[in-house]
């Protein structure tokens, strides 16, 4: 009996130690994983982490509140944010940087270099405040991206007729008008624009004056703004810093590297030249404008930058003249304005046109119903051949109207837009016709002389030894020669010619003057006299920006 309970004693005592070994064990293994997942938590958490990252789609935004994290928010689409510098590196969420708010870590989705910053740098805020109605909900692209269940206030940046705009989390957001308050707040003492000097280049200046402007504006701190931007200051959605100037040309050859330069085109846009800056009393149609030209001393630019208010000495009239410039003692011109046109539409008949080249029917009626009031003379393709070459003479009051390839509404096929208002008017005009593209039969009429434009060779691209690798510069002189030789065989004439894309080259007017034409045109926004280069005649160009006032300034 004593040998049974000494046994069962031995055995209970094994059982125990056994139990103890495997409770050891379990808790031994229970560490080790512990740590082990403790571990690579961590180092996935470190991997994650980066100080700048996109997040997932439909994630909750957190708030450290009570020792806990809180849901506040949600990011709706994916982000790019900028995290804060890491403080725990246990930590399953990270902290947005310059905010209380987090995310979690599994929610990140990739790893970014850098953030793209949409902030406008010319831009002042506004001594106001906004925040959301209760909720808090930010957009971008008028899509609702990040929505926070509490009021937040915000500097307010820019506006607009929906929204007002924040620089939130190193990106700009905006927050709709009725679901936000606003209220005063001082932001800044920052001095702001409130003039800015429109400065109008009616054509491109030589490189050596733009090269000097330019530097009198960077010299001067001046940045140029967009005409977008204009009309924001102009309507008080925005504040510009001071120094902004604006940039219009209607030359699209213009452009610059370190200057924005406006091509304006729409009709209801009209600058007056008063030689004073723009206030946000001026409306679009009647903003007070710098007209730069040759009278444009560095003085008077000078002027211009500083926002002064000036007039041009008044000219006198030589003695016994009867008028100075264009006409000579006996009022008969020593130069005249070719102008040049391209497409022709009617908006009212629901037409449009995209390109800088198109002109309305209303302004093109404009143009010549002017010209007609005021006793110009539209001049035949022959008369002014005559001129150029001394035959004869014309009043100083003469203009020469062009128009170039035979596209949206100069035939009879396209819209017949030309020739009904040179009828009613009684005016003249010449086409140049790419005879290959377009039938000569569809331009017939007493008011249009129809003359080359190369019959098959009105294509760029072709090269990138020549401008714009302009067809015909980059042929061979046969292969132009024979083209024109086609083109000329249909419109029955060589009075003239015009080069397409208004560029040319030693082969290509030798082309032109062996094919057998007496004229040919560019374009260069100047005046053409006697001593131009007969294969070179300069043409003023017209776009659809181009204003009455404009045109009346090119024919004088």
């Amino acid at each position: 009996m004593k040998r049974k309970n000494k046994m069962k004693k031995k055995i209970k005592k094994k059982s125990i130690v056994i139990i103890l070994v495997l409770l050891f064990l379990s808790i031994l293994i229970a560490t080790i994983l512990y740590f082990t997942y403790k571990s690579n938590l961590k180092k996935a958490i470190n991997r994650k982490y980066n100080t700048y990252i996109t997040t997932k789609k439909n994630i909750n935004l957190y708030q450290y509140k009570e020792k806990k994290y809180q849901v506040i928010g949600q990011l709706l689409t994916s982000v790019d944010l900028e995290l804060a510098k890491k403080k725990d590196s246990n930590s399953e969420y990270f902290k947005l940087k310059n905010s209380d708010y987090y995310i979690h870590y599994n929610d990140i989705k990739r790893k970014i270099k850098e953030i793209s910053i949409n902030k406008p740098e010319n831009y002042l805020a506004f001594n106001s405040q906004v925040e959301g109605k209760k909720i808090t909900r930010l957009y971008q692209n008028k899509k609702e991206k990040i929505r926070i269940k509490e009021k937040i206030k915000f500097t307010l940046l820019y506006k607009d007729e929906e929204y007002y705009y924040i620089d939130y989390l190193n990106q700009i957001y905006a927050l709709k008008q009725k679901e936000s308050n606003i209220e005063e707040k001082e932001n800044n003492s920052n001095e702001e624009s409130s003039k800015i000097s429109i400065l109008y280049y009616q054509t491109k200046p030589t490189e050596e004056l733009w090269n000097e402007e330019e530097k009198m504006l960077l010299d001067s701190k001046m940045y140029t703004i967009s005409f977008n931007d204009y009309q924001k200051w102009l309507r008080g959605d925005i504040r510009l810093k001071k120094n902004a100037v604006m940039l219009v040309s209607n030359d699209q050859n213009f452009t610059s590297d370190k200057q924005i330069i406006n091509y304006i085109s729409d009709e209801k846009v009209k600058l007056i030249n008063n030689n004073t800056a723009s206030t946000k009393e001026n409306k679009l149609d009647n903003l007070s404008a710098y007209y730069i030209t040759t009278e444009t001393t560095k003085e008077y630019f000078d002027k211009i930058i500083k926002q002064e208010t000036f007039e041009y000495p008044k000219k006198e009239t030589p003695k016994n003249e009867k008028a100075a410039g264009k006409r000579n003692l006996e009022g008969n011109a020593i130069s005249i304005p070719v102008i040049n046109y391209h497409f022709f539409y009617d908006p009212t008949l629901g037409e449009s046109c995209q390109e800088g080249i198109c002109l309305s029917t209303q302004k093109f009626e404009e143009q010549l119903k002017y010209l007609k009031d005021n006793g110009f003379k539209t001049l035949k393709m022959e008369e002014f051949r005559k001129w150029m070459y001394g035959e004869i003479e014309l009043p100083a009051k003469s203009v020469l109207l062009t128009v170039d390839d035979g596209a949206m509404g100069t035939g009879k096929h396209n819209g017949n837009k030309l020739i009904p208002l040179l009828e009613k008017y009684q005016s003249y005009a010449t086409l140049f016709l790419i005879t290959g593209w377009w039938g000569y039969d569809n331009y017939i009429s007493p008011n249009l002389d129809v003359e080359s434009h190369t019959h098959d060779m009105h294509t760029e691209g072709i090269c990138s030894t020549e401008a714009r690798g302009a067809k015909l510069l980059c042929s061979t002189y046969e292969e132009s020669l024979n083209d024109l030789k086609t083109s000329i065989s249909i419109t029955k004439s060589t009075e003239a010619f015009c080069y397409p894309f208004f560029v040319t080259n030693e082969k290509a007017t030798k082309a032109v003057q062996d094919a057998g034409f007496k004229l040919a045109f560019i374009g260069g926004n100047s005046y053409a006299t006697r001593n131009s280069h007969k294969f070179k005649i300069p043409r003023f160009p017209i776009y659809g920006s181009t204003s009455l006032q404009q045109f009346i300034n090119i024919v004088g």
